[in-house]
């Protein structure tokens, strides 16, 4: 079954879990650095318990969606 890609890698990123039942197996870390007024955010996925992916951003949204892109595209996604 193809999955109808969305852009928005982190939608995109769970229907392709959801599609084949692996939602379970992913989470995400998140962390931050810099200045309280300058900070970057981290966003790591965890895919069955290894980290396979982080992104980076001026918000924790960024962040996550850089780093389910990295994943779609590690998987051939996109």
């Amino acid at each position: 079954m193809a999955i109808r890609l969305t852009g928005d890698s982190v939608l995109d990123l769970n229907n392709v879990l959801q599609s084949q039942r692996q939602e379970h197996l992913l989470s995400w870390q998140f962390g931050e650095s810099g200045l309280q007024h300058q900070l970057t955010h981290y966003a790591t996925v965890i895919y069955m318990g290894q980290p396979i992916a982080r992104g980076a951003g001026l918000s924790r949204g960024d962040a996550k969606q850089q780093a389910a892109a990295q994943v779609l595209r590690l998987w051939g996604v996109i």
